[in-house]
């Protein structure tokens, strides 16, 4: 690498000038940017630049072949704030332009639609040592080997330490004309290497793995990273993380007799971390659901866009952390629920696609109050982070202008309540671009019976008044220009947003949101699924008002697809008893071992085999892809394989006469003992698999009616117990459903429920009050 580095340490202009004086090719010869022909948002926000770029496909790469160039691969997504940073400035530079379109053939791809292709690059910069992240740059050879690559570049020379793109371009295309063997040398070194680590190492022996492990040590190291006075794990940047929140309250829930001690500790740092993200400006107050991350320690200033994954994460997280501490503070509980319910009013107000499913992601990027639209619909230079959300003390008197609560006008109560100043509240340490400056980010730093006392109100009064407040400023929103809409259908997200809303619906009794749910599974089965050839697809759009496509390229489903859509099968399936639900997730789980499993590795890969008789050899890697990965790490979302080990513990809690449940949830889970046993903070929701799996023969409630809409009563009084919060591997089930309770039935033609532990089942019950009281002692 070092060939690049000191290559690139010319000047951008002289470069630039070298590569116009030496090109015997003209720009005109070149292939014109054809991306206008995706469906892709980020993509299209490409479309009309002066690079030529292509799309991910084998056509590009014949191109580079028959050019004998190298391969500039441009890794984003639609609300990427670096993304468009550098579309502004280098992708949008005639100069820069030019020196690609001369020398290189440019694909752009978006992260979200293929993370296959992302992951696998991305390994690549991350063994450069020069840290991930996105945009990804990436140089490959025409046979897809990587050669160098990077993340954001600026234009210029101007940072230190950090080459401008042009001289990176023109130093890279003089080392494939002038050094060509070295440059493929390396890149065959580089793909030796990565597809050598491609597969994490296997555990040292045959061993069975105990899985009542890893969940002490994953305890204590979530106590040695937890911010006990501000919540969260870690230093600033502060991520939500809500999969060690959700391994937390799966130990709170399982622990709560057994280790009463442990149980509260877990719930205090669920608590703490949930309350202080409510109060603070990762939080949209004014329209619900919450921003990417916050760049401080304090949750205070996002990077403000809002992603679907989190949303759907948060609504669970926040509903079950009501649920489990309703009986200790109610008014803790309340405001986690009311949270909760403004996550799904943003959702299902801003990021619902009319026939049921969910768009991706909100940006954070867009034009300030009172600016022109963008005519070009792109990310021009007038676009501000966070534009759309943040407010000036103007703005503030100016939509508040008239209202007060009893004697106190709106403004001072609203700038107590959320820490708003004249002069703005941002710290410029947190605002390095100057977006920020005069601005308020809206959080409320006290509880709100201090801040009733502070201006001599009741709480009561403050409550309602601010919630106007909070009204008048979303009406003052709604005539912003809004910043960017990702209106990808991907089914991984819909996935955990389905999920989200049918665990949370029944935990805070609100059957909307039940329908929400089955409104999104059936988006999926209609849109993204094909019976006939039994085939799962990633992504689709949306096509005119209402209708939806998959493109002009369907793009399969990968294993995190499967894997979310599997599980929120199952959570819909353990909210209604529906048996359909049930029949696809186990129809799902077949296709996805016969797809992604792996026998040698005892694992699931990200990717399917290429055929049926592809075989079993670990880097098998699918055509189009020079390795195969499979992944151990839960990031942002948890990985394939951790969301397919819970998946395996709730099919053979349901039925698994096969055994074949087991088995394969036994071999992932040892195939990934070495992580767990070491930093299973790395693998959070496997480690919840563990705790599943380590609590022994699972509670099992089975509920019998003689007609499915009888079982509502039943059910309702399931989910309103403390049951299916405190254990969350209780089985609900109809006896129909699973061969070993199909005796079981109707009592006097009356609905009957059924609880059974430690392999012995309790008399029935047919009144919904017994049922709750049978449920309290489990």
């Amino acid at each position: 690498f070092e060939l690049f580095r000191a290559a690139a340490a010319t000047t951008a202009a002289r470069r630039m000038a070298q590569a116009a004086a030496q090109s015997s090719r003209s720009s005109s010869s070149q292939a014109s940017n054809r991306l206008h022909l995706s469906r892709s948002p980020y993509l299209a926000q490409h479309a009309n630049d002066p690079v030529h770029w292509q799309p991910w496909g084998d056509e590009a790469f014949a191109l580079a072949k028959a050019r004998d160039q190298l391969v500039f691969l441009s890794i984003g997504y639609s609300t990427c704030h670096w993304c468009h940073v550098m579309h502004r400035e280098s992708f949008q530079n005639a100069d820069i332009a030019k020196l690609l379109n001369d020398n290189f053939v440019s694909i752009k791809l978006d992260r979200e639609e293929r993370p296959d292709v992302d992951r696998v690059y991305m390994n690549f910069v991350l063994a450069l040592g020069v840290g991930g992240g996105w945009p990804l740059s990436v140089w490959l050879t025409p046979d897809k080997r990587p050669i160098f690559g990077g993340t954001y570049f600026p234009p210029e020379n101007r940072y230190f330490g950090r080459p401008g793109f042009a001289s990176v371009l023109q130093s890279l295309s003089d080392s494939w004309r002038n050094k060509r063997d070295q440059v493929e040398t390396q890149g065959t070194e580089i793909l030796a290497a990565l597809r050598k680590h491609a597969v994490p190492p296997a555990p040292p022996s045959a061993a069975a793995f105990d899985p009542s492990r890893p969940a002490a040590l994953c305890l204590r190291q979530l106590r040695d990273r937890f911010d006990s006075e501000l919540g969260g794990f870690g230093r600033a940047p502060k991520f939500p993380q809500p999969s060690l929140l959700a391994f937390l309250l799966r130990l709170a829930g399982l622990r709560s007799a057994a280790d009463p001690a442990e149980s509260a500790e877990a719930l205090a740092m669920c608590r703490l971390t949930l309350d202080c993200m409510a109060r603070g400006g990762i939080h949209d107050h004014v329209n619900g659901g919450f921003h990417r991350y916050s760049t401080d320690a304090k949750w205070h200033v996002p990077h403000f866009e809002k992603m679907l994954y989190d949303q759907a994460q948060l609504c669970s997280t926040f509903a079950v952390t009501s649920r489990l501490c309703a009986k200790e503070d109610a008014g803790t509980a309340k405001e986690l629920a009311d949270t909760a319910v403004g996550i799904v009013e943003y959702v299902c107000r801003e990021l619902s696609h009319p026939a049921g499913g969910f768009y991706s992601a909100q940006d954070a990027d867009s034009l300030p109050e009172g600016s022109a639209e963008d005519a070009a619909g792109g990310h021009g230079h007038g676009k501000k982070e966070g534009a759309f959300c943040v407010w000036t003390w103007g703005q503030l008197a100016a939509a508040l202008e008239g209202g007060s609560i009893g004697d106190v006008p709106y403004l001072k109560a609203f700038a107590a309540v959320y820490s708003c100043a004249e002069a703005g509240n941002v710290d410029p340490y947190q605002d390095p671009h100057d977006e920020l400056r005069g601005q308020n980010v809206l959080i409320r730093r006290k509880a709100w019976r201090e801040l009733a006392q502070q201006l001599g109100l009741s709480e009561q009064q403050l409550r309602a008044g601010i919630t106007d407040c909070l009204l008048r400023l979303r009406e003052v929103r709604a005539k912003r220009p809004p910043p960017h809409l990702d209106d990808k259908l991907l089914t991984c997200w819909n996935s955990m947003m389905i999920s989200a809303l049918a665990q949370a619906g029944r935990l805070l009794n609100r059957p909307d949101w039940l329908e929400h749910a089955r409104r999104g599974a059936e988006f999926i089965r209609c849109h993204l699924w094909r019976e006939d050839t039994r085939t799962l697809y990633r992504v689709a759009y949306p096509d005119g008002q209402d209708g939806v496509t998959l493109g002009p390229a369907p793009v399969k489903a990968f294993l995190d697809d499967h894997a979310q859509l599997i599980g929120a099968l199952l959570q819909l399936y353990r909210a209604t008893l529906h048996q359909p639900y049930l029949a696809w997730a186990r129809q799902l789980q077949a296709e996805q071992d016969a797809a992604f499993w792996c026998s040698e590795a005892k694992a699931y890969f990200d990717t399917r085999r290429q055929s049926a008789d592809a075989g079993d050899a670990a880097n098998a890697a699918a055509p189009e892809l020079p390795l195969r990965l499979l992944d151990d790490h839960d990031g942002a979302e948890p990985c394939g394989n951790s969301v397919s080990a819970v998946n395996l513990a709730s099919l053979r809690a349901l039925d698994d006469n096969s055994g074949s449940y087991s088995s394969r949830g036994g071999e992932l889970l040892n195939r990934f003992s070495q992580t767990l046993g070491r930093q299973p903070m790395a693998l959070t929701e496997m480690a919840s698999a563990c705790l599943l799996t380590a609590a022994g023969p699972p509670a099992t409630l089975v509920l019998a009616a003689p007609a499915e809409d009888q079982l509502e009563p039943l059910l309702q009084a399931a989910w309103s117990s403390d049951g299916p919060v405190r254990r969350p591997d209780l089985t609900l089930m109809r006896p129909q459903d699973a061969g070993w309770c199909s005796g079981y039935g109707p009592i006097d033609g009356r609905a009957a429920a059924y609880l059974c532990r430690d392999f012995t089942c309790q008399l029935p019950v047919t009144e919904p009050a017994e049922l709750a009281d049978l449920l309290a002692g489990i």
